[in-house]
């Protein structure tokens, strides 16, 4: 029984953990993955009005950081969320747009080109706080739901359990009760001739000790106990010659 409630509780244990950690850990990298995605389309199109920009006005495009700027004003989604950054063939900082943000962020690239050439990059970077409280919240409810998976996988089978039990438990006394007041020897036998039940009065009437005569013992093995000379010899004088034919054919008696 404690084995069964174990691997019960085991189970509801199990189902209730991954339940509260797969919902957050999912929302996240879906969220992530969004917003990432989200970024690198934002990272491509300013590196291509950039290069339009540059093919146009390629000689000291570095140096014009408000028309730069007002540039990449087009593209804003979130003025207050995103942060850009231009930067020049050589990794040089260029044009630096955008509040600062809160750690941690993500950030993502895009090369500007020009005439197949890599002229600079537009790099942009937002901050994961408003997806991390997101995830928390969604972490906070799914342990609330991965609490009542646990309650209904536990307590509810264990409850259906124990009374499916207590209902066996009183049969099996009244079996008992009805069988040992019968005040014939009774003993029953499954076809490969080992003991199935036996009630007070056989054991009695063989001289059997309540240890020998018990489920699973075979009719051979109680036949050679009853007829040890001695307290239990009482088979071997009273029932043994008409057990003898039916125990070389294999066969136990009717009890």
């Amino acid at each position: 029984m404690r084995t069964l409630r174990g691997v019960v509780g085991a189970i509801g244990l199990s189902i209730a953990i991954t339940t509260a950690v797969s919902a957050p850990v999912a929302y996240f990298l879906v969220g992530y993955s969004n917003l990432a995605g989200v970024l690198d389309f934002q990272a491509d199109l300013n590196s291509r009005y950039l290069a339009r920009y540059i093919y146009s006005h390629d000689a000291l495009w570095q140096y014009q950081r408000v028309r730069l700027a007002e540039l990449l004003e087009h593209t804003n989604v979130n003025k207050d969320g995103v942060r850009k950054r231009i930067f020049d063939s050589e990794g040089v900082l260029v044009l630096d747009e955008g509040p600062d943000l809160a750690s941690p962020v993500i950030v993502r690239t895009s090369p500007t080109v020009v005439g197949g050439a890599v002229v600079g990059r537009v790099e942009i970077e937002t901050s994961l706080q408003a997806l991390l409280w997101e995830t928390g919240q969604v972490a906070l409810l799914s342990f609330l739901l991965g609490f009542g998976v646990f309650l209904a996988v536990r307590v509810l089978p264990l409850r259906v359990l124990d009374q499916t039990l207590g209902r066996l438990e009183s049969t099996n006394r009244q079996l008992d009760a009805a069988v040992n007041n019968i005040i014939q020897g009774l003993a029953m036998f499954d076809a490969s001739g080992r003991m199935v039940v036996c009630n007070r009065r056989y054991i009695e009437m063989y001289r059997l000790s309540p240890d020998v005569a018990k489920p699973d013992r075979t009719f051979v093995i109680l036949f050679v106990i009853a007829r040890t000379p001695g307290p239990s010899s009482a088979m071997s004088k009273s029932t043994a010659p008409l057990l003898k034919p039916r125990l070389r054919r294999g066969r136990p008696p009717r009890s």
